[in-house]
């Protein structure tokens, strides 16, 4: 490990100096087959991320399919890859489906 404060530095080191936050995701329309088994649909996954993270943090964390085919939602909201998460934020990621 290369220490800090030297002109070279360990990005991991950052990392977990940095305060961490924890979001839940739920996946529907079958994203949960893309993430770890044992998935739980009725409450979904804790992830865990560096403070500051934003949605597309989360999104390349869990290697889900293209993003910009999916929609997300906090809170009831629809939000962008852009969105910043808090801690406890709970994020809901499915594909929209067209139909009539």
């Amino acid at each position: 490990m290369i220490y800090p404060f030297s002109r070279h530095y360990d990005v991991e080191f950052m990392f977990r100096q940095k305060k961490q936050i924890t979001v839940k995701v739920k996946l529907f329309g079958g994203l949960d087959k893309s993430v770890q088994k044992g998935y739980d649909p009725c409450s979904g996954i804790a992830v865990e991320l560096p403070e500051g993270a934003t949605l597309r943090h989360l999104v390349k964390k869990l290697r889900l399919p293209d993003s910009r085919l999916l929609a997300y939602f906090i809170r009831g909201e629809r939000v962008g890859l852009q969105t910043k998460l808090a801690d406890c934020d709970e994020i809901a990621c499915l594909r929209p489906l067209g139909g009539g």
